[in-house]
């Protein structure tokens, strides 16, 4: 059953970032030209996501009433979701297990088979803390860094570290 809720939520921050999102506080327009980007260091290891890079800072009724900063992507069969409920403004923000208002940041990792490993701040010993320079409708943007610790194993196996220190994180998401 916790499982069962886990991937309820996983699959309520995809819908949310899929542009389900709306409203927000508009900061700027995207400059002509701006190119969406996700990237980071996985344990010293350079991670860009390739595809699906998106987010959001809005209200989004029955989700996140009171707002939501969000943005992911994927990097082939690896995805980081970071969602901070309760705000719409850039500012600085940490993400621990006992988060208010249930702020996460996952990193789902993948053998490239059913294996593979599911790291949160929703993990004892965990923390992601995220610095918000731009939070619209149309962008978000900022760094993060921080450390997470594998919260469950997907299919029969993990893959990869069972904790990653996430260094050199940075984001704009463009709508």
């Amino acid at each position: 059953m916790k499982k069962l809720f886990k991937y309820s939520l996983f699959l309520a921050v995809l819908l949310i970032n899929s542009g389900a999102g709306c409203g927000g506080n508009k900061t700027d327009d995207p400059e002509p030209g701006a190119q969406a980007f996700l990237r980071m260091k996985i344990n010293g290891k350079a991670w860009t996501a390739t595809s699906k890079i998106t987010g959001v800072a809005g209200k989004v009724p029955g989700i996140a009433d009171q707002g939501i900063i969000s943005f992911s992507g994927d990097a082939g069969k690896d995805n980081l979701t970071v969602n901070i409920y309760g705000s719409t403004a850039p500012g600085s923000y940490t993400i621990i297990p006992q988060s208010a208002g249930g702020s996460i940041a996952a990193l789902s990792l993948s053998d490239g088979s059913v294996n593979g490993s599911y790291l949160s701040t929703k993990a004892p010993g965990s923390s992601l803390t995220v610095k918000v320079t731009q939070a619209s409708s149309e962008r978000v943007a900022g760094t993060f860094s921080g450390t997470l610790n594998l919260e469950y194993a997907l299919g029969s196996g993990t893959a990869g570290p069972t904790t990653v220190t996430i260094t050199d994180g940075e984001f704009l998401t463009i709508d």
